[in-house]
């Protein structure tokens, strides 16, 4: 089958439920659209969405839930699968996701050794604006290009400036739409993505995701958005960040 995958996506106590699973269908295309979870230590959406799928009042889907993935189906035969994972920072504040698993490490440790704690899902560094220069820099750089890195792959978000091409030789790209923690921000979720064909995610949905991912032969969903678009987001954060 084919899908559409966010392979970077969050949900924030700000965001509006039923405009984050509406920017979720309208965004990404197909009829299997799939989300992957990165969720902080403090968030819990993927335990929280049988609850928060009673608050709705109109289009409910109907939830079946399996091995770390909830799958929503809709009356116009869409359905929408979400993933369970996680986003950790290590000790030298490198972020790094851990998609498709349900376990969650409970202390911050250097960035190898994450690496190697994070063997049950698929393990992605994602890259943001800023985060990755000087020192921290030069230690993802020495990830990528080691030949003894276990299989690791670079995120790629939805803002408008692209990573130094040096990382992208030889690294397997992921790309999700990394939304940001203020109120409106849900409409980008599904914005940005990946797609291409997939076994059938009824059975083990789990197991055939992390094979999609590691498989090749993905192509681009959605664009990028501007360096306008993105800095204006930034600089709202920022705001938001220092005066709220």
């Amino acid at each position: 089958m084919e899908i559409t995958v966010d392979t970077h996506v969050h949900f924030y106590p700000n965001y509006d439920f039923g405009r984050f699973l509406n920017a979720a269908r309208e965004n990404l295309s197909g009829p299997e659209k799939v989300l992957l979870l990165t969720e902080r230590q403090t968030e819990n959406f993927f335990h929280d969405l049988p609850r928060l799928l009673q608050t709705l009042q109109e289009d409910c889907p109907l939830l079946e839930s399996m091995e770390g993935v909830h799958r929503l189906s809709y009356d116009n035969g869409d359905h929408l699968w979400i993933a369970a994972g996680s986003q950790y920072v290590s000790t030298e504040g490198i972020e790094v996701l851990n998609l498709l698993s349900s376990n969650r490490l409970n202390q911050r440790l250097p960035i190898r050794k994450l690496i190697e704690s994070l063997s049950d899902g698929v393990t992605v560094l994602p890259w943001s604006p800023g985060k990755w220069s000087g020192k921290r820099g030069e230690i993802v750089t020495e990830i990528f290009t080691s030949r003894g890195a276990r299989e690791i792959f670079l995120g790629d978000i939805l803002m408008g400036q692209v990573v130094s091409p040096a990382l992208f030789r030889g690294a397997q790209v992921l790309r999700g739409s990394d939304p940001l923690p203020l109120p409106g921000e849900e409409r980008f979720v599904g914005r940005y993505g990946i797609r291409g064909e997939s076994q059938d995610l009824n059975f083990h949905p789990q197991q055939a995701l992390r094979e999609f991912l590691r498989a090749g032969m993905k192509s681009q969903h959605g664009r990028k958005l501007s360096l306008y678009e993105s800095f204006s987001r930034i600089l709202r954060w920022e705001v938001a960040r220092r005066f709220t």
